[in-house]
């Protein structure tokens, strides 16, 4: 992760996600303590959201994740998920922040296909591309269906006993 230096917003792109990296940092435990599962934790979010107005922290599989600014966390630490040794995880994230002396990261681009990070060392005022290397794990699917057994038609003769 690193990147070269970088301006201001151009005039035609537009801003999708900011979050400190303190923000990042306090929420990646939390994520790695549910093995990174960002289907899982964007629906345990949506059902918070979806029914209570006071929104202060959400739980998922007894992890207390918190609300504040939850979107841009949740948009910018989603692409960032790995795989190593077999599990989904952010650390390499949490350590390329603290030794990089990251204050801010976000997600700007021109439209859906056209993304990127960008990161911050004096709190926003200039900004570096972050640049990636491998790609993401796949991403589980969010529900499983399960066919119910049926059992096959019984035949005319049992059908008449």
């Amino acid at each position: 992760m690193g990147g070269e230096e970088a301006g201001a917003l151009m005039a035609e792109e537009m801003l999708y996600a900011q979050a400190t990296a303190q923000e990042l940092l306090d929420a990646i435990p939390n994520y790695e303590a549910v093995g990174c599962d960002i289907g899982a934790i964007a629906v345990a979010f949506m059902r918070k959201y979806r029914t209570c107005d006071s929104l202060g922290t959400f739980t998922l599989r007894g992890v207390e994740f918190s609300c504040v600014n939850f979107s841009s966390v949740h948009l910018i630490l989603s692409p960032l998920v790995r795989e190593e040794d077999g599990r989904r995880t952010l650390a390499p994230v949490a350590a390329w922040l603290t030794a990089n002396d990251i204050t801010d990261l976000r997600i700007v681009g021109t439209g859906n296909w056209d993304r990127r990070h960008q990161w911050s060392r004096d709190g926003g005022q200039r900004w570096g591309r972050m640049t990636l290397q491998g790609s993401a794990p796949p991403q589980p699917a969010p529900t499983q269906v399960i066919e119910p057994r049926i059992p096959a038609a019984p035949t005319e003769e049992e059908a008449h006993a």
